[in-house]
């Protein structure tokens, strides 16, 4: 799965990276995947991270504020 989710990526023009903390690695290796292919990067995390670093919009809160889950 780790290919095509690449290809994903590289192929997208908009990622959602979600409440992730960095703990599981797969957002934080595949968010510059698609920022090197001009993807719009969004990261929803009340945490800073590194996924922050090829995010061109951060916002600060849980997915619960933003998706009103």
């Amino acid at each position: 799965p780790m290919p095509e989710s690449i290809h994903a990526c590289r192929s997208c023009d908009l990622m959602l990276v979600i409440g992730t903390a960095g703990i599981i690695q797969t957002p934080v290796w595949l968010a510059p995947e698609a920022s090197r292919s001009y993807a719009v990067v969004v990261n929803v995390n009340p945490n800073p991270g590194d996924v922050d670093e090829v995010s061109e919009f951060t916002f600060r809160g849980t997915a619960g504020e933003y998706f009103d889950l």
